[in-house]
């Protein structure tokens, strides 16, 4: 009863975020900032979830420990993500800057690697947890479904791209070099 209840929310939330997104669509330009761009990656996170829930078919007690454990993980991520751009943000301004000083970039560049670690440590936390509370099918199941959730995820968002006319080579994918051809050379 729980878990209906728990996705229950869950859909009604993601229902809730796509209205506002197709709502948002008519303001494009307007709304394409960084607030937007968060928006829509929470949209994406609950999306992953209410998936990722169906996929691992959890029991009531696991289902609440799940969800306080992913929970908590992004959060934890997105904080370190949002310190990860600000940082990014600070050195590209800094880097338009004339007189710069390596020792400042240095140590942004510094900052930003160990948030990153920082990032993969809560990664690990988190799947150390989830080992706590899932069989080792659910865990597989996990693991498959991110995998395969952010490869389509990717796809897609190729595919907003403008289609290319027919025949043309698709401008993302680099030409594979052909080999000259060895032709016998013709003496004068």
């Amino acid at each position: 009863m729980k878990r209906l209840l728990t996705i229950t929310i869950l859909s009604f939330l993601i229902m809730l975020a796509i209205g506002n997104s197709v709502n948002a669509q008519r303001h494009f330009r307007r709304d394409f900032c960084d607030s937007g761009r968060k928006g829509m990656m929470k949209n994406i996170e609950n999306l992953r979830l209410l998936k990722l829930l169906e996929v691992l078919d959890l029991n009531d007690e696991q289902n609440d420990l799940f969800i306080s454990a992913f929970s908590k993980f992004r959060r934890d991520s997105r904080l370190i993500r949002e310190k990860v751009e600000s940082e990014i943000a600070f050195l590209a301004e800094y880097m338009k800057q004339a007189g710069r000083s390596d020792d400042v970039i240095l140590e942004k560049v510094d900052s930003i690697v160990v948030m990153k670690e920082n990032l993969e440590k809560e990664r690990t936390k988190f799947f150390e947890k989830i080992k706590d509370i899932l069989t080792a099918e659910q865990l597989g199941k996990m693991m498959v479904f991110q995998e395969r959730f952010e490869r389509e995820l990717l796809e897609q968002v190729r595919g907003f791209r403008a289609p290319k006319p027919p025949g043309m080579p698709d401008p993302n994918i680099s030409p594979k070099p052909q080999p000259s051809p060895d032709f016998p050379k013709i003496d004068n």
